[in-house]
């Protein structure tokens, strides 16, 4: 689809623009700032960035891949800013089985692979798992199937 982006050339990033808005940081005590606009799709605005990245404006919890997996699989999720996140699997009776993540992550996109091992590093047996992630006050949830 077609979208905005304003590039902050001193600061290196990308911004997009949502409802004609762009939500930019002011830090330090700089009297000028460098901008350049970008109008296209996501994928001409990654063409045209000067290698800087677009940064997501809102969080996302993708379905993990392979998904059925064996013997392990990747989460990907997606941050806005820098933030605490917690990134668990759950058996099917609610148990957290795995931390993978409990810290705080770089605005981005960001992947962690589960290799189906419990806390302990024992492998778990086939079955349906969940995976939750856990960003401020918002909490993602999805399933995904290991088949050994």
């Amino acid at each position: 689809s077609f979208g905005y982006w304003l590039l902050d050339q001193e600061r290196q990033c990308l911004v997009p623009i949502v409802n004609n808005q762009a939500y930019l940081e002011r830090t330090g005590d700089q009297s000028t700032q460098s901008y350049r606009l970008i109008i296209g799709t996501e994928q001409f605005a990654n063409l045209n960035n000067q290698d800087v990245p677009l940064v997501p404006y809102s969080y996302s919890l993708s379905q993990n891949y392979p998904n059925p997996f064996n013997p392990d699989t990747q989460i990907n999720f997606t941050l806005p800013y820098r933030a605490h996140i917690r990134l668990s699997v759950f058996n099917t009776m609610g148990q957290e089985i795995a931390l993978l993540m409990d810290g705080v992550e770089n605005t981005g996109s960001h992947t962690m692979v589960w290799n189906g091992k419990d806390r302990k590093g024992l492998q778990v047996s086939s079955g349906i798992y969940i995976y939750q992630l856990l960003f401020e006050n918002h909490k993602i949830t999805k399933k995904m199937i290991l088949v050994r």
